[in-house]
């Protein structure tokens, strides 16, 4: 479609709507969608006749309705399967009930955006927040395909030429292709010199990359959110920490500052990042003291590497 080899209103791929309307009129508590693989890579018209990802599409109707959820790439030989049987999976939960008994808690987190203030902030908890992106930050970040950089976004976002690997401007138009570049004083664009981990997406399906005091900016190793549009909140990074964010009290608190009603948190977002950057994770800690409790009690425990324990007792 995006080359225009297929056409744009191609009714295999508003199979969906049928799925949604029985969700809307039946209301059940779960339900799963099951496709190939590549319907993460697949576009549909909206009901203002834009182009979208049917995914995101669907994210967005399924909260509408009450739901929430994702959708995961998997693969049916992790599963007990003897085949390779490669499928898109999302499973939904009805919000009401998920929140009653705390079902898929993670996924619950709402969606939050860094294009705007209001966007980049979430009343879901005073941890949810992320800087506002400049505008053209916010352009290299929302082209960035999951996984990979910024630097590799050789698609022009104006033409859709895709052009060579290390091209500033784009071979079809001229336009500024959507990679991290600076403009000097001549009108001359370069790339921004920095590692290939720079301006980078994390995997949906792999354990996050090492979490640093630099979680805040975009252009530090690995930090942008798999699939929104920012890096990660302070309430991600400690939840990635293995920190329970609801054990501890972050904030607002109401204050009074010389006769003054004021809001304070427990730290600014600065001090905050450094600490939760800086820790061994909680669940490592608490897995090496329940193993060193069990020698002091005189626990016989087999003869195993400390990791094969730790596997174990964590």
């Amino acid at each position: 479609m995006r080359d225009g080899k297929r056409s744009t209103l191609d009714h295999r791929n508003y199979l969906f709507e049928p799925a949604l309307d029985l969700v809307n009129r039946l209301k059940p508590r779960f339900f799963l969608f099951e496709n190939v693989d590549r319907m993460a890579n697949a576009f549909v018209l909206d009901g203002e006749g834009q182009r979208t990802e049917l995914v995101g599409l669907l994210r967005r109707q399924l909260a509408e309705l009450g739901y929430a959820g994702d959708f995961w790439p998997v693969n049916m030989a992790d599963y007990g399967v003897p085949q390779h049987r490669r499928r898109l999976v999302g499973i939904f939960v009805r919000q009401d009930y998920a929140t009653e008994h705390r079902i898929f808690a993670d996924s619950l987190i709402p969606e939050i955006d860094s294009s705007t203030r209001d966007l980049a902030r979430s009343k879901y908890h005073p941890l949810h927040h992320v800087p506002v992106s400049r505008p053209n930050l916010y352009k290299w970040i929302r082209c960035t395909k999951e996984g990979d950089t910024a630097f590799n976004n050789n698609r022009c976002v104006e033409c859709e030429v895709v052009s060579a690997r290390k091209e500033v401007q784009c071979d079809g138009c001229g336009a500024l292709l959507p990679k991290p570049v600076v403009v000097d004083a001549n009108g001359e664009a370069r790339l921004i010199k920095g590692f290939v981990s720079a301006y980078k997406r994390m995997s949906y399906d792999e354990p996050s990359p090492t979490i640093t005091t630099r979680s805040a900016y975009a252009c530090s190793d690995h930090n942008l959110h798999p699939t929104q549009h920012r890096v990660l909140s302070l309430l991600e990074v400690a939840i990635i920490q293995g920190i329970r964010p609801e054990e501890y009290k972050w904030g607002p608190f109401a204050s009074r500052i010389h006769g003054k009603s004021v809001t304070k948190f427990i730290a600014n977002d600065t001090l905050l990042r450094d600490v939760l950057g800086e820790p061994v994770p909680p669940p490592f800690s608490e897995a090496v003291a329940n193993h060193l409790g069990n020698l002091s009690a005189g626990v016989s425990l087999p003869r195993q590497r400390l990791s094969e324990q730790l596997a174990l007792l964590g």
